[in-house]
């Protein structure tokens, strides 16, 4: 019973950050906001241009490397 308690609760917790994915959410931005966001989160990071791109393509993101996306997004939105 704890376990499925414990699994319903992460399944929650990641269905409410957001209902597309960070690939979705960065290319339906304008230019303008991926830039400020883009350099943000390179600058919070330390992630290169090439590999933060890279994952935005394959929407390839770390659990940590999603949660510092989240953080970002809080101070730089994309809409």
């Amino acid at each position: 019973m704890k376990k499925t308690t414990e699994i319903q609760k992460m399944v929650s917790k990641n269905h409410t950050k957001t209902q597309c994915s960070l690939k979705e959410l960065f290319e339906s931005a304008s230019d303008e906001l991926r830039v400020k966001f883009r350099d943000a989160y390179l600058l919070t990071t330390g992630m290169s241009y090439s590999t933060f791109y890279y994952k935005v393509r394959n929407n390839s993101f770390r659990p940590l490397e999603e949660k510092a996306f989240y953080d970002v997004l809080s101070n730089y939105p994309l809409y």
